[in-house]
């Protein structure tokens, strides 16, 4: 996958932590579920790595040393239950470290067996969620 886009000249910033609360998924339209996933990703034919800290069926949260910004249009991969291949693009870049970005990225084309595969996963850690609090 061959996706294009370009840095805006603006720095990394972002605010605010993601959990799987039912009031921040209001704000965001969607639950999330949280992941420890490798990420294999490309923007302007340059690869990077990536490790997957949250997910939706909107988009990912990632963990990168590659600087993306803001409208960066990319492609990546990554393996739930089966290998998932998308387009996003970076909507939040925070800077963690020196060398170490927290890059929030909308999907641009889920398909519908990503789709329910993530729902499904959501749905688990929601019903472990509420388990734990009774």
């Amino acid at each position: 996958m061959k996706i294009e886009g370009r840095h805006s000249g603006r720095s990394a910033s972002g605010t605010g932590k993601i959990s799987l609360s039912d009031k921040k998924a209001e704000r965001r339209g969607s639950l999330r579920a949280l992941i420890k996933v490798s990420v294999n990703g490309v923007f302007q034919d340059d690869f990077f790595y990536a490790v997957a800290q949250n997910i939706s069926t909107s988009g990912i949260l990632f963990e990168t040393d590659k600087l993306l910004v803001e409208g960066d249009k990319i492609a990546c991969s990554f393996v739930l239950q089966h290998k998932i291949d998308i387009d996003g693009e970076v909507v939040r870049s925070e800077r963690k470290t020196p060398d170490l970005y927290h890059c929030g990225v909308r999907f641009l084309n889920l398909d519908p067996k990503a789709k329910a595969e993530i729902e499904e996963l959501v749905a688990v850690q929601k019903r472990q969620g509420e388990r734990r609090r009774d």
